[in-house]
């Protein structure tokens, strides 16, 4: 078996593997199936019958080229841009290559010398040498580490793409970088295989210099993912930040609108009040369509008052929301305590989270469990803000945060996090708890004066 047929073959259907692995959740084009079949068909194909030549440079050029026919195919596969595709192909070089160098060391220290994988991949000729009736152990060892990393790295790295993720890092010159380094190592390795003739050496010298090669290079690798999985948390940070900027500017315009709608209701019905309290005096129409209609003008004019102006405003809307809705309101809290905190950030915790607790208890087919209490309170120089309202199915909870139930979840869910950012901006903690079918939202923020002093 010559050219080495084998190892083409077996890094080809390593890498293909291991490009489904980071790729197989993104958006996929039409007759998929057929598009991977026949694609992956036609590079084991090239592979089997490319011919290499017997030097380091000869093999990098011929690994690479097939790299790059893989590539293309998920190009040719997926719905999505070069950046992603590019991405998803540097992560699957870097977890064939690591897993590669794993199996050399590991089975360097089975046979007490160099790996005999560098024997098949160095030569010309597939020979095993002294270790040739071992080829099924040995192949046996491979395919039980190959296995064992791939889902190790798919569980650690690959599991965070999706449909939704946007892979083309801000800054090219990284993932540049990136493939720059992976070629380098990969590079040095066939210049190791070819030019040190391992397999030729069978000195103490040989083995631990093999062994320095191997183990810097699963680092290498490990490293190398490491830093391009940080980069795509970061972005997805620095994405969801954005978002919840602009819905905290949003939820600061919609206080200020508002505001003005309230005071003009509120203005409006006490004009009304006293036109029908007047009507009523005349004796035109009989009193008691007179106090109902006051009953009903009087309910619009109520205004929360708790001492602190934004959290009336955001207190008075939901109420009349919650009326509306057949809900039960109820609030105890002193806002006096919170007026350190700055106008929008007020209105975006409790509209957020008032805003999930009509949502809830709306889902409720009780009526009478359609309850919502907010609590405000200071002790012991802490301030304390209590949501609660009854839930109805399963919520499961990740990182201490309620799981969005919705289709998108991308762009729902931030309401929590909204809070838990404002909450972490005045040095305080969050707590979600559920108990029984209660659903509690707990804050506790050190006290400050309005200069924001402790």
């Amino acid at each position: 078996m010559t050219n080495l047929f084998f190892n083409k073959i077996l890094f080809v259907v390593q890498i293909l593997i291991a490009e489904w692995l980071y790729a197989k959740r993104l958006k996929r084009k039409g007759f998929f199936a057929l598009r991977a079949t026949a694609g992956s068909a036609i590079i084991i194909a090239t592979s089997a019958f490319l011919p290499t030549l017997g030097s380091w440079w000869g093999a990098s050029l011929t690994f690479f080229f097939l790299f790059s026919l893989s590539v293309a195919l998920m190009k040719l596969s997926f719905d999505e841009p070069w950046g992603n595709v590019v991405f998803c192909g540097i992560a699957a070089f870097t977890t064939q290559h690591f897993t590669y160098e794993l199996s050399n060391v590991i089975l360097s220290l089975i046979t007490g010398g160099v790996s005999p994988l560098l024997g098949v991949y160095g030569s010309e000729i597939l020979d095993l040498g002294e270790n040739k009736r071992w080829f099924a152990f040995y192949a046996a060892v491979y395919a039980l580490i190959n296995y064992t990393v791939y889902c190790a790295f798919y569980f650690t790295f690959a599991r965070r793409i999706n449909e939704e993720s946007n892979l083309e890092i801000k800054k090219p010159a990284l993932l540049l970088l990136a493939g720059i380094c992976l070629i380098v190592d990969v590079v040095l390795n066939s210049v190791f295989v070819y030019e040190g003739k391992p397999t030729e050496q069978k000195g103490t010298n040989t083995i631990i210099f093999s062994y320095i090669i191997y183990i810097s290079e699963c680092l290498c690798c490990f490293l190398l993912l490491y830093v391009m999985f940080g980069l795509v948390i970061q972005k997805k940070l620095e994405t969801e930040l954005s978002f919840i900027k602009r819905q905290w500017y949003a939820k600061k315009e919609q206080y200020e609108l508002s505001k003005e709608t309230i005071e003009i209701i509120n203005r409006k019905c006490h004009d009304m009040r006293h036109q029908i309290r007047t009507i009523g005096e005349s004796k035109k129409i009989d009193k008691a369509v007179v106090d109902e209609i006051e009953k009903s003008v009087s309910l619009y004019d109520a205004n929360v008052k708790t001492g602190n102006t934004v959290l009336d405003t955001i207190l008075t809307g939901k109420s009349l929301l919650c009326y509306k809705k057949g809900i039960i309101l109820s609030c105890v809290a002193d806002g006096e305590n919170i007026a350190f905190m700055e106008d929008a950030d007020v209105y975006s915790l409790f509209g957020n989270a008032l805003d999930n607790a009509i949502e809830a208890v709306l889902k409720l087919e009780e009526r009478e469990k359609r309850v919502i209490g907010v609590v405000v309170y200071k002790k012991a120089g802490l301030i304390t803000m209590n949501v609660n309202n009854a839930y109805s199915g399963k919520i499961t909870l990740k990182d201490g945060l309620p799981v969005t139930t919705k289709g998108d979840s991308f762009y729902h869910g931030f309401g929590m996090k909204s809070i838990k950012m404002i909450v972490n901006k005045y040095g305080g903690e969050m707590n979600v708890s559920l108990d029984g079918s209660v659903f509690s939202l707990s804050i506790i923020i050190p006290a400050y004066d309005r200069d924001c002093n402790p």
